[in-house]
């Protein structure tokens, strides 16, 4: 069942990632930004379970700089709607009961996905691409890094804008993600340097609030665009993906 699924999926160009239920690990997944979370629960609802706690337990430990909302679709034999319904408390759940075929599975991936016609996009030659995070939340920092890594892009981490600026044209970075609260002056200045030392960077501001005296002031000194912390994951990362395939151009 699994090689029908994958290879239905494939068929309406989806990026598939066939992982063992027994291997399940939620941030991997999660920082894969899958579009969707397909889980086939035939044989054993437990890491079902397993993997829908360590989603919940993710989600509410970066809840204050992110918000990861990836659907999840369980595939079920035995109609496992009732008997798992505590568990749809945990995160955006959906249950499909078996058999299967591929008109059923695409219709409802469809469904869940508001009427994607794609399942998934494809990203390709992400690999030489560089992008710089320079943020004071070690949290932010360390799972976004891990999220852009699995992605297929080189990232590297700055403590200091002052680093960041001493090696914007040894590392050829293309997205600069800068946390504009360092050190507001510091924000403002470093993105004008970036800029005259590489014009063609991208510089993608970051803040916990929405104050649009700092926005604006970033903006004038040649920021692209802003996110308001906690960032949704999945749109900051197509965001991402977007940027650099302009950049192939």
């Amino acid at each position: 069942m699994q090689y029908s699924i994958e290879k239905w999926l494939k068929e309406d160009d989806a990026e598939v990632m066939i992982l063992n239920a027994r291997d399940i690990d939620a941030v991997t997944i999660l920082c894969h930004t899958p579009d969707i979370v397909i889980f086939d629960g035939s044989h054993s609802k437990l890491p079902f379970i397993e993997f829908m706690k360590q989603t919940f337990e993710t989600k509410q430990k970066y809840s204050d700089v992110l918000r990861m909302e990836t659907p999840v679709l369980f595939l079920s034999g035995n109609n496992a709607t009732a008997a798992l319904s505590t568990v749809s408390e945990l995160g955006e759940t959906y249950f499909l009961d078996k058999p299967l075929n591929r008109s059923k599975l695409g219709w409802a991936v469809r469904k869940i996905l508001d009427g994607t016609s794609s399942l998934s996009s494809k990203w390709k030659n992400n690999k030489k691409k560089s992008i710089c995070i320079v943020d004071k939340d070690d949290k932010f920092q360390e799972f976004m890094s891990t999220c852009f890594s699995l992605n297929g892009f080189r990232v590297s981490e700055a403590i200091e804008t002052e680093e960041l600026v001493n090696n914007i044209n040894q590392m050829d970075y293309k997205i600069v993600i800068l946390d504009l609260m360092l050190n507001e002056s510091k924000a403002f200045n470093s993105i004008k340097k970036i800029i005259e030392i590489s014009p063609e960077v991208v510089i993608l501001g970051t803040l916990p609030i929405n104050d649009q005296n700092i926005i604006q002031e970033a903006y004038n000194a040649g920021m692209k665009e802003h996110f308001i912390k906690p960032i949704p994951l999945l749109p900051f990362v197509k965001k991402v993906k977007l940027i650099m395939k302009s950049t192939q151009k």
